[in-house]
């Protein structure tokens, strides 16, 4: 009895019933498997977002670096000019220095030279 009860066409509500059964199964696995994409996808994304953002971190610091070294140049290259001009104003002024004792000197050897006259005339009045 039950091989003729299996042999036998099931009644077609009963076929429409299991098909729409398996279409809603198929469905519900398609849409938790596109979820699941989504998810990775999202997640992913996510990543990429922390990937760059970590990037950009690093391009911050380099730029912070950079910025210190060009100030630490300058602030080296404005010292040496600074000693430069002190030791050129120094020997400038020492330079002045040795050029006043000299025109001192010049002015009181001068002081003390007999004076010439410069007329020839050695006291003799004509």
């Amino acid at each position: 009895m039950q091989d003729a009860q299996a042999q036998q066409p099931q009644d077609p509500e009963i076929l429409k019933v299991q098909m729409q059964m398996q279409i809603a199964q198929q469905k519900q696995q398609h849409e938790m498997q596109l979820e699941q994409m989504r998810t990775q996808a999202q997640l992913q994304i996510e990543q990429m977002k922390v990937q760059i953002r970590e990037k950009e971190l690093e391009i911050k610091v380099l730029e912070v670096q950079m910025h210190q070294e060009s100030n630490q140049a300058r602030l080296n290259l404005d010292k040496e000019l600074g000693t430069a001009k002190l030791t050129t104003d120094i020997q400038l002024q020492t330079g002045k220095q040795a050029a006043d004792l000299e025109k001192f000197k010049t002015e009181v050897a001068l002081k003390n030279a007999p004076v010439v006259n410069p007329t020839g005339n050695y006291g003799l009045d004509q």
